[in-house]
């Protein structure tokens, strides 16, 4: 009664479709179909694939896209759809049509043709704050060369993974 969060809810329209968290629910024929959900009013506005920052952040800005995709829909034909508005979406923001579509041809593949479990207790995280400049990639380079050539785990069935992060 006295909090400051004001709740409101929603019914589902006449098509017996439902917004919820970036989610369209669809019912038809007593099941319930997902899709991504955009609001009419978004701009399209992401990171620019121009932006001078590490590539690996302008990768993860299409990953999160392409996940959100693949969590979100229960058919290949309504991913297939959603995949090519994202890529819409960033080739009008500047990101080039050759990573876009390296870093899809990845996602693909790395999920349905050649799925991989993953253990998270498996690997060991380093993370190194770094600062951002013009020869940042000679800079990761070098410090992953040396981690893999200078540190090893006790645990033989444990990787390390070196999280290189940016502060200005």
């Amino acid at each position: 009664k006295h909090s400051v969060l004001k709740f409101s809810f929603e019914l589902p329209n006449e098509k017996s479709q439902l917004t919820f968290l970036d989610t369209l629910i669809d019912k038809t024929n007593e099941r319930f179909n997902l899709q991504v959900y955009s609001k009419p009013t978004s701009g399209g506005g992401t990171l620019s694939g121009e932006s001078y920052c590490p590539l690996k952040y302008k990768i993860n800005v299409i990953m999160n896209f392409l996940t959100r995709a693949y969590k979100f829909t229960d058919n290949w034909k309504d991913f297939c759809h959603e995949v090519d508005r994202i890529k819409s979406l960033l080739i009008n923001n500047n990101f080039s049509n050759t990573l876009v579509d390296s870093v899809i041809k990845n996602f693909v593949d790395k999920k349905y043709l050649h799925p991989i479990k993953q253990n998270p207790n498996s690997s060991i995280h380093i993370y190194y704050r770094s600062q951002m400049h013009d020869n940042y990639r000679m800079d990761e380079t070098v410090l992953r060369s040396i981690v893999r050539r200078g540190v090893r785990t006790i645990d033989q069935d444990k990787k390390l993974q070196l999280n290189i992060y940016y502060k200005d």
